[in-house]
């Protein structure tokens, strides 16, 4: 009964750690989203920048007044530097997440190893039992024969 249980244990760990799994593969493939977003918020801002600089070089061909071309690219350059903090606080979000999964995978190992050790543990136990049948039952085939030998039968 008890190698029952202990299989069963087995299953259930192997079950939980397969869900543990799964679920570290969807947390990788949300960051691995949210880092392609971040990276096309970063390059819309590069395109955002080139227009500006693109802009600011008409403006000096123009002879526009310096206070506005000061003003453009001071909100061009406030929106680069939200943006580059945006785009730290998903990576500083993914450095986390990455550190989780990898702390799932090393728990994961290690619950593959017991599970390992348990399987070769039970493994032995049942040869041992089946062994010790296989002499139970030639015990018990010699004894019913020397029962018949002396029943004349």
């Amino acid at each position: 009964m008890d190698v029952e249980k202990t299989i069963q244990h087995l299953l259930e760990m192997q079950a939980h750690n397969e869900e543990a799994q799964a679920r570290n593969q969807q947390a990788q493939a949300q960051n691995e989203l949210r880092w392609a977003e971040s990276r096309k918020q970063w390059e819309e801002s590069q395109i955002r920048w080139e227009k500006v600089e693109k802009r600011s070089r008409a403006a000096q061909n123009r002879s526009i007044k310096t206070e506005h071309l000061i003003t453009a690219l001071t909100r061009v350059v406030k929106e680069e530097t939200e943006s580059m903090h945006q785009l730290r606080e998903v990576q500083k979000e993914q450095g986390e997440k990455i550190n989780i999964l990898i702390d799932g995978q090393i728990e994961l190992r290690q619950q593959m190893g017991e599970m390992s050790q348990k399987i070769g543990e039970l493994t032995v136990s049942v040869k041992e039992l089946t062994a010790a049948q296989k002499e139970t039952d030639r015990k018990m085939a010699a004894y019913f024969d020397s029962r018949e030998g002396r029943n004349g039968h």
